[in-house]
């Protein structure tokens, strides 16, 4: 009987890949503070969007909590349903971290009044061609 040697194959489990990339994600949502130290941070997320789903394992996991610096805590996760609803938030002052898809990011970095920076973009539309 062939089959596989589970003893020489590395560990790709799922869970293995959600830690992995879920500490990834808690260490950019680090990198998005600067300056002076703020206390709490309040995340806005969209749970059903496939490319916000590291927010979700940050979340569940406590990654943030885990991963962010001393002096440092997210105070709330607001959900959403739309990406506009987080970038919107975001120009209000009322989500500090958003993850978002393109368009939303976009808008919220066209704004004038808010200093909004984009750390990263985990995807974004190919567009039409015409």
């Amino acid at each position: 009987m062939v089959g596989r040697d589970d003893a020489a194959r590395p560990d790709r489990s799922r869970r293995a890949v959600l830690a992995a990339t879920g500490a990834t994600g808690a260490g950019l949502l680090a990198g998005c503070v600067g300056g002076d130290p703020v206390e709490t941070l309040t995340v806005g997320y969209q749970p059903y969007y496939a490319e916000a789903w590291s927010a979700v394992v940050i979340r569940h996991a406590g990654l943030a909590e885990k991963h962010l610096p001393e002096g440092y805590a997210v105070s709330g996760w607001d959900v959403a349903l739309q990406g506009a609803i987080v970038g919107n938030r975001m120009i209000a002052g009322k989500n500090d971290v958003g993850y978002t898809g393109d368009m939303p990011t976009i808008t919220a970095l066209a704004n004038d009044e808010t200093p909004i920076r984009a750390v990263g973009i985990a995807g974004f539309s190919g567009g039409t061609a015409v």
